[in-house]
Protein backbone atom coordinates (compact mmCIF):
# COMPACT_ATOMS: atom_id res chain seq x y z
CA UNK A 1 0.00 0.00 0.00
CA UNK A 2 1.17 3.51 -0.77
CA UNK A 3 2.23 5.13 2.50
CA UNK A 4 0.79 8.47 1.37
CA UNK A 5 -2.73 7.02 1.58
CA UNK A 6 -2.30 5.87 5.19
CA UNK A 7 -3.29 8.03 8.13
CA UNK A 8 -0.47 9.05 10.45
CA UNK A 9 -1.63 6.50 13.04
CA UNK A 10 -1.78 3.73 10.43
CA UNK A 11 1.70 4.61 9.15
CA UNK A 12 3.04 4.62 12.72
CA UNK A 13 1.70 1.11 13.29
CA UNK A 14 3.08 0.01 9.93
CA UNK A 15 6.55 1.29 10.86
CA UNK A 16 6.35 -0.38 14.27
CA UNK A 17 5.16 -3.69 12.85
CA UNK A 18 7.78 -3.75 10.11
CA UNK A 19 10.67 -3.43 12.54
CA UNK A 20 11.89 -0.35 10.68
CA UNK A 21 11.77 1.65 13.93
CA UNK A 22 12.69 0.45 17.41
CA UNK A 23 10.98 3.14 19.51
CA UNK A 24 8.04 5.52 19.52
CA UNK A 25 10.50 8.42 19.28
CA UNK A 26 12.11 6.93 16.18
CA UNK A 27 8.65 6.51 14.63
CA UNK A 28 7.82 10.15 15.40
CA UNK A 29 11.07 11.28 13.74
CA UNK A 30 10.45 9.12 10.69
CA UNK A 31 6.91 10.45 10.29
CA UNK A 32 8.15 14.04 10.53
CA UNK A 33 10.81 13.32 7.88
CA UNK A 34 8.01 11.97 5.68
CA UNK A 35 6.37 15.40 5.95
CA UNK A 36 3.49 14.54 8.25
CA UNK A 37 2.39 17.63 10.13
CA UNK A 38 0.03 15.96 12.60
CA UNK A 39 2.52 13.68 14.36
CA UNK A 40 2.27 15.30 17.79
CA UNK A 41 -1.52 15.58 17.72
CA UNK A 42 -2.07 12.07 16.40
CA UNK A 43 0.45 10.19 18.52
CA UNK A 44 -0.17 12.13 21.73
CA UNK A 45 -2.70 9.66 23.15
CA UNK A 46 -2.13 6.70 25.46
CA UNK A 47 -4.09 4.34 23.21
CA UNK A 48 -2.03 4.91 20.07
CA UNK A 49 1.22 4.85 22.03
CA UNK A 50 0.26 1.51 23.60
CA UNK A 51 -0.62 0.14 20.16
CA UNK A 52 2.73 1.29 18.74
CA UNK A 53 4.69 -0.21 21.63
CA UNK A 54 2.78 -3.47 21.26
CA UNK A 55 3.55 -3.56 17.53
CA UNK A 56 7.24 -2.87 18.18
CA UNK A 57 7.39 -5.67 20.74
CA UNK A 58 5.53 -8.07 18.45
CA UNK A 59 7.93 -7.38 15.58
CA UNK A 60 10.89 -7.97 17.90
CA UNK A 61 9.33 -11.18 19.25
CA UNK A 62 8.72 -12.51 15.76
CA UNK A 63 12.29 -11.97 14.68
CA UNK A 64 11.75 -8.94 12.50
CA UNK A 65 14.43 -7.05 14.40
CA UNK A 66 17.92 -8.44 14.55
CA UNK A 67 20.60 -7.80 17.10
Amino acid sequence: MDTATLTTAERAIELASSGACRSVNEIRQTLRREGRDDVHTTLNTPAINMAIVAAIRASATHGVLSG
